[in-house]
C-alpha cells in the first residue's frame, strides 16, 4: 500500500492499528479495511475484487495488482494507462421491455419496464442539448434480448452505453441507489463470495474495464450527490448488457420498488426528472476529463514539435 500511496502522491496511516488504514492527500481520501473487499473513495462506497490484506510483517495492507490497475488507479488518475477519444454518441438502455416486465411492486402497481423507459426518454433531450447523440435501444414497449443491446450500441458506434433499471430485494427495508460495471477478468463479482471458473473468461467489454470504472464512479458519485439516497455502493458484476459492449458502459439501479417509500418516490415525475438532470451530470462531467485529457495530449504534442524544431 505504501508504493501504490507514494506513486500518487498519497499518505497512509492507519486509523486503528492492524484494522483500518486512510490513504490520503489533499483533495483525496481511501479507507481500506483487512479483509473488506469494499473501500470508502471520498465517502462512496467502491468495491474491489478481493479484500486488502495485512502486509506480511504487518505494517500496512496489500490489495490485488487488477483492483489497483483496472479500479482505483483510473478512479484516481483518469487516463493514466490509457487515451480515449471524447464521448459523441451515447447509447441509452432502457431495461427488460415486452414480455420482460423487470421487477415490479404489485401492491402499488409499479413496473420497472415502464420507469426505465420513462427515465430514457427524460435523459435523451438533456443529452442531446449538451451536444450528444443519442440512440436507444427500445423506443417502446418491445422486447430486446439481451446480446442484441450491446450490438445495438456496436452498430450505432456509440462511444457510452448506458442502462437503465430499477431495482429489487428480498427485504422491503433496502433501499439507495447502486452502480455496475462489468467484472475484470480474473475477479469475482460483488455478490459471488468464491472463484468461479468463469472468472478468468475474458469478455469483450473487459477492454474497457478502467474507463468503465472511472464512469461507473462518475455517476454513481453524482447520483448519491444529487438524488441523496444511501449508497449502496458502485460494484462489479458480468451482465451481459455490459459483457459484450463495444465501448465503456455503466448499468444503473436507481431506487428500489421492492421498498415501498422509494417506490413511491420512484413513481413520480419530479424523482425521475431529478434522476435524469444527475446522469446528464455525470456524462458530461466523464466526458469533460476527456476533453481535458486531450487538451494536455495536444498542448503536450505542440510542445514537443515546437522544440524539435527549435534544435533544428
Amino acid at each position: 500500500m505504501h508504493a501504490f500511496a507514494e506513486s500518487l502522491g498519497l499518505r497512509p496511516e492507519w486509523l486503528e492499528p492492524g484494522a483500518k488504514l486512510r490513504v490520503s492527500g489533499e483533495r483525496t481520501e481511501l479507507i481500506f479495511q483487512v479483509d473488506r473487499r469494499e473501500v470508502l473513495v471520498d465517502g462512496v462506497r467502491v468495491f474491489m475484487g478481493e479484500g486488502a490484506l495485512p502486509t506480511e510483517r504487518g505494517e500496512s495492507l496489500r490489495i490485488s495488482t487488477l483492483d489497483r490497475d483496472r479500479l482505483l488507479v483510473p478512479l484516481l488518475t483518469p487516463g493514466a494507462n490509457e487515451a480515449r477519444s471524447p464521448v459523441q454518441i451515447v447509447a441509452l438502455d432502457p431495461g427488460h421491455g415486452g414480455r420482460d416486465r423487470g421487477t415490479r411492486n404489485e401492491k402499488l402497481g409499479l413496473v420497472e419496464k415502464d420507469f426505465a423507459l420513462d427515465l430514457a426518454q427524460r435523459l435523451r433531450p438533456l443529452l442531446q442539448s449538451l451536444g450528444f447523440q443519442v440512440v436507444m435501444t427500445r423506443e417502446d414497449d418491445t422486447y430486446i434480448a439481451l446480446p442484441e443491446r450491446a450490438q445495438r450500441a456496436a452498430t450505432s458506434g456509440a462511444d457510452l452505453f448506458v442502462s437503465l433499471h430499477f431495482n429489487a430485494a428480498a427485504s422491503p427495508d433496502v433501499n439507495g441507489i447502486e452502480t455496475y460495471v462489468l467484472t475484470p477478468q480474473f475477479q469475482r463479482s460483488t455478490g459471488s463470495d468464491e472463484k468461479r471458473a468463469d472468472d478468468a473468461v475474458a469478455a469483450p467489454g473487459n477492454r474497457f474495464d478502467a474507463w468503465s470504472s472511472f464512469l461507473g464512479y462518475t455517476v454513481h458519485r453524482t447520483l448519491l450527490d444529487r438524488m441523496q439516497r444511501p449508497d449502496r455502493g458502485l460494484k462489479r458484476a458480468r451482465f451481459v448488457v455490459l459483457r459484450e459492449l463495444p465501448c465503456p458502459g455503466v448499468l444503473v439501479e436507481g431506487g428500489y420498488l421492492s421498498n415501498p417509500e422509494e417506490a413511491r418516490l420512484v413513481a413520480t415525475d419530479e424523482f425521475r426528472d431529478r434522476l435524469a438532470v444527475a446522469l446528464a451530470e455525470a456524462i458530461d462531467a466523464y466526458n469533460q476529463t476527456l476533453l481535458r485529457l486531450r487538451a494536455v495530449r495536444e498542448d503536450e504534442a505542440s510542445s514537443l514539435s515546437a522544440g524539435t524544431d527549435d534544435e533544428s
